[in-house]
C-alpha cells in the first residue's frame, strides 16, 4: 500500500521556494546570502550537516542515493524539526535505506511541514519594529505563507 501511495505522488520536482517555506530555517545558514537556486540549498545543507551529529558517511550515501537536489531537501526538513529527532544521522539513513527499496519520497515529508505551519499559524499584526523578514515569524509559532506556498496549497486537490 505504502508503495502505491509513492507512485501516486506528483512525478514533478518541488519548486525551491515550497522546499524553503517549509523548511524556513535553512534560510540562515547560508552565510548571510539568500537561497536562490538549489545549489544554495546544497551548500546550506552542507553547513546543517555536522550541525545536526550528521556523519560524512551518511551525507555521501544519502547524496548518491537520492541525489544532491533530494538529499538536500531531505536534510533541510531534519533540520527543520531537529529538536523532534533523536539521532539526525540515524533518521538520514533510515530515509536512505527506503530510498534505496523505492519507499521513500521527499514530498510527504515537506507537505506535513507545510501542513503544520499552515495549521498552526494565525495571522498577527507585524512586529513593533517594522515588516516582518520573509519566512521569518513575527510572533513565536506564527509565520507567513509566501504567494507561491498559498497557490500551491489552493491547487491541491482535497
Amino acid at each position: 500500500m505504502a508503495n502505491h501511495n509513492l507512485r501516486s505522488l506528483p512525478k514533478r520536482e518541488l519548486p525551491l521556494g515550497i522546499v524553503l517555506d517549509a523548511c524556513p530555517n535553512m534560510r540562515w545558514l547560508n552565510k548571510g546570502s539568500e537561497i536562490r537556486h538549489w545549489k544554495d540549498l546544497v551548500a546550506a545543507a552542507e553547513l546543517a550537516r555536522p550541525m545536526l551529529g550528521i556523519s560524512p558517511s551518511a551525507w555521501r550515501e544519502a547524496r548518491e542515493v537520492l541525489g544532491d537536489q533530494q538529499a538536500a531537501i531531505t536534510l533541510a526538513a531534519i533540520y527543520q524539526k531537529a529538536d523532534q529527532i533523536n539521532s539526525a544521522g540515524g533518521y538520514l539513513r533510515s530515509l536512505t535505506d527506503r530510498a534505496k527499496d523505492g519507499k521513500f519520497s521527499v514530498w510527504p515529508m515537506i507537505m506535513a511541514l507545510l501542513r503544520a505551519k499552515l495549521d498552526g499559524s494565525k495571522p498577527t499584526p507585524p512586529s513593533a519594529g517594522g515588516p516582518a523578514e520573509p519566512g521569518r515569524p513575527t510572533q513565536p509559532g506564527a509565520y507567513q505563507a509566501s504567494a507561491e506556498l498559498r497557490a500551491s496549497m489552493a491547487r491541491r486537490p482535497k
